[in-house]
């Protein structure tokens, strides 16, 4: 396909080589036959350096798809998990409510109701539904006792889920500052779980215990 005549290399290399560009040996060359052979295989050296460019480049993206997946691996072993506690949560909750309680803050009370939660009090008939309402009456209590202590014992919650099941004795002192306090035991037992985010109770019922005696 190479001719002795130097002056074919003109076809052979047009497209490496623009037109009119010297094409004769370069002083000092042993021959024309030599010089054509080592532009001859410039051609393959070529082809497998555009060869070597692509694996190289497979190479890379494989290094770096393995360096992103071990980076990440790495994170996952070292980043602690947090994992949302229901029982802490309530427990929060129950702090929360009883601070409140003694504050004399209803907005902060019932600010851990649901919007439409249920609370069947022990000194009504009726359960009164609804945070807005459960508002207004724990107001109304905390205007006409001004005097009240609130003691938890014998708590206990159960998990299903992200819902928890909370019950617990206790005792509740209050009175006017007029008349002698009263002294009252009770049991409630409440309904909490995450609406929209966020722990609310759903259900809370109170009642009173029995007086023990003839």
């Amino acid at each position: 396909m190479v001719g002795d005549n130097c002056n074919q290399k003109v076809c052979l290399y047009e497209m490496e080589f623009p037109e009119g560009a010297d094409m004769k040996p370069p002083k000092g060359a042993v021959s024309c036959s030599l010089w054509r052979l080592s532009l001859f295989r410039l051609l393959p050296i070529e082809i497998i350096g555009k060869e070597g460019m692509i694996m190289g480049n497979i190479k890379a993206r494989r290094g770096g798809f393995i360096g992103v997946m071990v980076i990440a691996f790495c994170m996952f072993l070292l980043t602690p998990i947090v994992w949302a506690d229901p029982i802490a949560e309530s427990v929060q909750m129950t702090q929360q409510y009883l601070k409140a309680f003694h504050e004399g803050n209803a907005e902060a009370m019932s600010a851990i109701f649901a919007k439409d939660g249920v609370y069947i009090g022990w000194a009504g008939p009726f359960p009164v539904v609804g945070r807005d309402a459960f508002r207004a009456g724990m107001a109304g209590f905390f205007k006409m006792y001004p005097i009240r202590q609130l003691i938890l014992r014998d708590e206990s919650r159960k998990v299903y889920g992200d819902t928890v099941i909370y019950n617990c004795n206790w005792t509740c002192i209050y009175g006017d500052g007029k008349n002698p306090t009263k002294t009252v035991y009770g049991r409630t037992s409440s309904v909490n779980a995450i609406v929209e985010g966020q722990r609310v109770l759903l259900l809370m019922a109170t009642s009173l215990l029995p007086t023990a005696g003839p």
